[in-house]
């Protein structure tokens, strides 16, 4: 394709990414990078930032007409990299709500609006591979196949052990929290483990539409199916980091090393994302 008849769309995002791209090694350089363990995070963890609004620039790039045909579905794409610009913002937005109300200094309770913003950011994480699901179900062209069922199966099974270990982290409040503080740290855990569990369940729910797309032959095959590895990595990593995160708080510690892999999930699976809607995904929007 030449540069002439890129979509002015594509352009936006191209910028936008660059952006991203260049705060996100802004943060790295000044996380305090000490060591082969931290320097792989911080790259991990950046990656993230700095490709997700190339996944709406990979869906215009391919289908010009997007916003008029399938909105539902550019929504759901921008809001990945709205929430990775949230997420990075989150630093100044937390300075700036201890300095309209500040922070008692006799405890360590976070604000209302630091737990607002963080809450709205988890939201909207959750919402990102959720609308992306129901605008690439909009955009299908032929029914499940009979065994719709099964691969369903699949993808709940992986929720499912998500999920349950995300509950147990219920029972991780530390015995060294005042009493007079105890109701309020359980019940912002409860709150941290439901925007979790929305989380869960907005990945799945775009596993579980591309992985069934693609097993009922919806074209282009390999955009569904690269769409059905990139959210299965991501929901296969959030049910691993709840598993080790279940077996330190009921039995010994695992290396930190561990953690890299669920970065690892999230980095891999964004990456792919933009491979699958470079690839056409989906066909069927152009209909």
């Amino acid at each position: 394709m030449r540069i002439a008849g890129v979509p002015r769309p594509t352009w936006a995002f191209l910028a936008l990414a660059l952006v991203s791209t260049i705060l996100a090694i802004q943060t790295a350089a000044t996380s305090g990078v000490s060591d082969s363990f931290s320097l792989s995070a911080a790259v991990l963890r950046g990656i993230p930032t700095a490709v997700a609004f190339l996944i709406p620039a990979a869906l215009f790039l391919r289908h010009r007409e997007a916003w008029t045909t399938d909105r539902v579905l550019v929504v759901g794409t921008v809001l990945f990299g709205v929430v990775e610009l949230l997420q990075f913002a989150s630093a100044g937005a937390t300075a700036w709500f201890d300095s309209v109300i500040p922070p008692d200094p006799t405890n360590t309770l976070p604000s209302p609006l630091n737990v607002t913003y963080n809450v709205m950011v988890g939201l909207l994480g959750a919402l990102a591979p959720a609308v992306t699901a129901r605008g690439l179900l909009a955009a299908r062209a032929y029914e499940d196949s009979r065994h719709a069922r099964r691969w369903w199966l699949i993808v709940a099974l992986l929720t499912l052990i998500a999920g349950v270990t995300n509950i147990l982290l219920l029972v991780n409040l530390s015995i060294d929290i005042p009493n007079d503080t105890v109701v309020i740290y359980f019940w912002l855990t409860v709150l941290t483990v439901v925007v979790s569990l929305i989380s869960v369940f907005g990945w799945a729910y775009l596993a579980g539409i591309t992985l069934v797309g693609w097993r009922s032959y919806e074209e282009p095959g390999a955009g569904w199916g690269l769409g059905a590895l990139a959210s299965g990595v991501v929901l296969a990593g959030l049910a691993a980091s709840g598993t080790v995160a279940a077996i330190r708080v009921f039995g010994p510690s695992l290396p930190d090393q561990l953690s890299l892999t669920f970065l690892g999930a999230f980095a891999l699976g964004y990456l792919l994302l933009i491979v699958a809607f470079f690839a056409r995904l989906p066909a069927g929007i152009d209909d």
